[in-house]
């Protein structure tokens, strides 16, 4: 997600440079960044696609979430990339900036909203119970994600597009790429502020009950979570707090990844040189970053889902193994074919 004016980023580029070393390492960087969110957001989509015990309702959230996080990979990873290693040089064009600015953002806000979507299902799971599966449902749930996309674009989509045409005139030059709205403090505020703030309060709110409910149902059955009388209830807390512990994982990172993105994006609203290039761009890559991270909370604590990425990369394996065998026998195969014709 772009969010720095044009004249910050001319100013960073007539005092400073890098070198090719820097370059090469930055790339390097990005293009593993890259590749983990590819391989395994796909994973995470592919387990779930060909995996009947993974396709409950609480786990179509988090396919969305993954959906989100590849979309992030394949789209904004490598053209931010090219504008990073090129340094804050847009070579794309005015209406593919406007294009990709629209994706990026997009997705961006869908991952909060997926993010308290995951927080209400976890918590929907702890307090209703048996009736859970009732209740939730995957043509619910599908709605819910639907209208959780369709309130993402809202909240950007329409700004991105016609801000400049609203305004009369555009303050972004024609080999950069940046949101009009970059310099609006109270749009920046607002936006950001229903993009994080209150996804993160809510979530808060969410964990906080789930944490309190899971405690009260302890305090209330002693003697079955104690002595074991009911293994059924035992099993029931343990699950609930394996989902209260992995919720918790997912929103601490999220946190982490996102908060200094989001202070620095305000604080340039009201002043361009506050906040460092560098520094505002690794703020950035790091909110990026959470995309690649996300698969490895899921399996973390996921047995199935570990086990499927294990299936996953041992297939990937073993079709890299045949392309490499096949190509050893087709060269060995020339070389005798060559040899022969010389004799």
């Amino acid at each position: 997600m772009a969010f720095f004016t044009t004249e910050a980023v001319q100013e960073y580029e007539n005092n400073r440079s890098w070198s090719l070393h820097v370059q090469v390492l930055v790339g390097l960087i990005i293009t593993m960044i890259g590749l983990v969110n590819i391989v395994t957001n796909v994973c995470t989509i592919l387990s779930f696609a060909t995996d009947r015990k993974l396709r409950i309702v609480a786990n179509y959230y988090i396919v969305n979430l993954a959906a989100t996080d590849l979309i992030v990979g394949i789209s904004s990873l490598p053209f931010y990339a090219v504008y990073t290693i090129l340094q804050w040089y847009w070579p794309f064009g005015y209406t593919f900036c406007k294009i990709w600015s629209v994706l990026d953002f997009w997705v961006c806000a869908e991952s909060s909203l997926t993010i308290i979507l995951i927080s209400q299902d976890r918590l929907a799971m702890v307090r209703k119970g048996p009736r859970y599966r009732i209740c939730e449902t995957p043509k619910k749930a599908l709605w819910k994600i639907g209208i959780s996309w369709l309130l993402a674009f809202l909240l950007y989509g329409p700004a991105i597009i016609g801000y400049d045409v609203w305004r009369g005139y555009s303050t972004v030059a024609a080999d950069d790429c940046d949101v009009e709205f970059a310099s609006d403090f109270w749009y920046t505020l607002i936006t950001s502020t229903i993009e994080f703030v209150t996804p993160f309060l809510v979530i808060t709110v969410f964990n906080v009950m789930l944490y309190l409910n899971i405690r009260r149902r302890v305090k209330l059955h002693p003697v079955n979570i104690v002595h074991g009388e009911t293994e059924a209830s035992k099993m029931i807390i343990r699950r609930d707090k394996k989902a209260a512990t992995n919720l918790a994982l997912l929103v601490l990172v999220y946190f982490i990844c996102w908060l200094p993105y989001v202070i620095s994006t305000v604080i340039i609203a009201v002043c361009d040189t506050c906040v460092g290039e560098d520094l505002y761009e690794f703020f950035n890559w790091l909110l990026w970053l959470n995309s690649s991270l996300n698969c490895f909370l899921y399996a973390l604590t996921n047995e199935r889902l570990r086990r499927n990425y294990r299936k996953w990369f041992c297939w990937a394996c073993h079709v890299y193994r045949r392309h490499v065998d096949s190509n050893v026998v087709s060269l060995n195969d020339a070389n005798s074919e060559s040899v022969f014709t010389v004799s």
